[in-house]
């Protein structure tokens, strides 16, 4: 979720709105968010079209990632 905050006198704070949808999002062990809150791990089955071959998912694989996600 993310939330306009305004300061002033006063703090504001906008209606919270998602920031994308994930699947199953309640469900312990689907995501993690990195302690700066820049990066999000999900895990997330990829919807593949047999159509088109150039336009397939990439996958980017991040090694070590736990111990970057204690900083």
């Amino acid at each position: 979720m993310e939330v306009a905050i305004g300061t002033g006198s006063t703090i504001q704070a906008s209606v919270p709105k998602p920031l994308f949808k994930i699947e199953g999002a309640n469900r312990s062990g689907r995501f993690a968010v990195s302690t700066d809150g820049s990066r999000f791990l999900i895990n997330e089955s990829v919807q593949r079209d047999e159509k088109d071959e150039a336009d397939q998912p990439k996958i980017e694989l991040v090694l070590n990632w736990a111990a970057d996600m204690r900083r």
